[in-house]
């Protein structure tokens, strides 16, 4: 039986964190882990992992790295070093799953492939009010809205089309919703960890992951994650040091882009 990974990144939003877990404890599937990849939270997101660890019929682990800005990159790889998945499984701990997200992820992972999809965005009256009970006794799926299944069968089409002409900075992917086969992961070397303090460190792992020969799969039309807004944790917007959107896209559009980044997973610079 297949085991995932899940490296749920997060930073100063216990409450958003508290109610991602709740979803994934009423997930369809429970042959997986969750890996917190914390970028800088204080005491208050330990607490939450701590709390829920009691409950989880799966393991949850906190890795965590001091805020010196935007770093998901380094923690995302940090992160995956501890985890044992063959199946890895990239989200926001600000994002509830659908409750068949671990298992469609599952069902249609494969050697050489990687999955990607969308998100519902909730809206901040909604989100302002999230607690424990409501992702526990409520079927979220009735927020998902016709221009939403619109969006999710457009970019389905569109996934698919893309597939067929091959290009490498295609289909869309967003951080919250990849799913990874561990070695295609661990072949490109991770996440490049140049990418400090700026973001675009999506769009480059799936470029790098279509250079090097691998199958791009779309679940757009299958499962979702919704999105929290930042109400429910208002603080986190002082917080944030703004990221450098200059840098990304001077990085991001560089000449020559290696399959291998040098500075992933293991340092090769």
């Amino acid at each position: 039986m297949k085991f995932a990974s899940v490296l749920l990144s997060t930073y100063y939003q216990p409450k958003a964190l508290q109610m991602s877990l709740y979803g994934y404890l009423k997930q369809t599937n429970t042959n997986f882990e969750v890996i917190v990849s914390d970028d800088g939270s204080d005491i208050h997101t330990k607490v939450v992992i701590e709390e829920l660890s009691k409950i989880a019929p799966f393991k949850i682990f906190h890795v965590w790295q001091p805020n010196k800005g935007y770093r998901r990159s380094k923690i995302v790889n940090k992160a995956f070093g501890l985890s044992s998945g063959q199946v890895i499984i990239l989200s926001d701990g600000d994002c509830i799953p659908h409750r068949n997200f671990l298992e469609t992820h599952m069902h249609y992972h494969a050697t050489n492939r990687f999955c990607v999809g969308g998100y519902v965005r909730l809206s901040q009256e909604y989100s302002e009010h999230l607690n424990a009970k409501i992702v526990e006794d409520n079927d979220l799926a009735q927020l998902v809205s016709f221009n939403d299944k619109v969006r999710f069968y457009s970019n389905h089409i569109k996934s698919f089309f893309y597939k067929l002409t091959g290009k490498i900075n295609r289909p869309k992917v967003y951080g919250c919703h990849i799913s990874v086969d561990r070695n295609l992961f661990e072949s490109v070397n991770g996440y490049d960890e140049n990418f400090d303090g700026f973001g675009k460190e999506d769009s480059d792992l799936r470029n790098r992951m279509n250079m090097s020969g691998a199958e791009a799969f779309s679940v757009w039309n299958k499962t979702w994650v919704y999105h929290i807004d930042d109400s429910l944790d208002p603080g986190v917007k002082l917080k944030r040091i703004p990221r450098n959107k200059d840098k990304a896209r001077s990085y991001y559009y560089r000449e020559e882009v290696a399959v291998r980044c040098k500075n992933g997973i293991i340092k090769e610079v």
